[in-house]
Formats: C-alpha cells, structure tokens, sequence
C-alpha cells in the first residue's frame, strides 16, 4: 500500500510543479506583451523613437522575436531609415517565409528604397539611357503609349545596344 501512495505524492508535486511553471510562464508572457503593446502604443502616438527603443530593448532580452522585430522595422521606417527597417524584416523572413505582417511591411520598405535608388539615379545622370528607360515604363504601366515610345526613343538614342530598351519598344509596338 505504501508504494501506492508514494507514486500518488510523486504525481501530485509533479502537478503543482507544472501549475507553477504554467502560471509563471504566463505572467511571463503578459509581461512580454506589455512591452510589446507599450512599443506598438509609442509607435501609434507618433513617437517612433521611443518605440525604436523599447523594441531593441526587448529585442536584447528576446532575439529574434519576430513581432518586436517588425514593431522596430515599422519604427524605423517612420524614422525614413529604410536600410535598417529591410535587415530587420529579412530577419524575420529568414526563420518565416510565409509572415504575413513582414511581408507586407517589407513591400512598403522595398517601394521607398526604389523611390530612393530611383531619385538618385535621375540626380546622377538625368539624360542617361536607363532614366530615360525607368520613365518609358513608368508610361507603360500608365497606359500612355505614345510618350513610353518617346522615353524608350530617347533611351535608344542615349544607348543604343540596350537589348532590354529594343525588347520593350518592340513589346509595346507589337501590342
């Protein structure tokens, strides 16, 4: 009868002991929520600086959080630090192909990085060929025929061994 009772004692600490880690562990997480909804508060009021910085500071308690890791992406893109939102994003996406969240943050991320690449390409060389290509497209997709023909023209006459620029001159006449 003795050993009975003994493996019944055994279940029992067992049990209040998993009741002791479960309770812990959801104050834990309540904790880590509260830091979180703290973040996403600062980043709603405007203060994308102190949000930047409760997210890193959660992220050096928690690496690779992916819900901190895009609070702190989302923070740096109102900051206009694009370059630092992108590595935070592919840090997500590295252990999550399919996260939703980053993947849409990281499509507003790459649309101002290309916005960026684009001004700086037109500031560089505003005649060249591949300017003069980017605006053809941009017609193109505007449904602007003529003026894509113009700007893929210009490009052809800026250079004239752009095989792309002849495919898509020859794409756009064609259809």
């Amino acid at each position: 009868n003795r050993p009975v009772q003994g493996k019944h004692f055994t279940q029992a600490v067992r049990f209040v002991a998993l009741a002791m880690i479960l309770v812990a562990g959801g104050a834990l997480r309540a904790q880590q929520d509260g830091v979180l909804a703290e973040t996403t508060k600062a980043l709603y009021r405007g203060n994308a600086v102190q949000a930047a910085s409760l997210a890193r500071r959660y992220l050096k308690a928690h690496p690779g959080t992916p819900a901190a890791l895009i609070l702190l992406a989302r923070a740096e893109m109102a900051q206009e630090k694009y370059e630092s939102a992108y590595q935070s994003l592919w840090r997500v996406l590295r252990n999550d192909p399919k996260n939703i969240d980053a993947l849409y943050f990281l499509a507003q991320v790459c649309v101002k990085l290309s916005q960026q690449q684009r001004e700086e390409l037109y500031s560089l060389a505003p005649d060249s060929a591949r300017v003069h290509q980017l605006l053809a497209e941009s017609y193109r997709v505007q449904r602007n025929r003529a003026k894509a023909e113009e700007e893929y023209l210009a490009a052809l006459r800026a250079d004239p061994r752009l095989v792309e620029v002849l495919n898509a001159l020859g794409d756009l006449k064609r259809s």
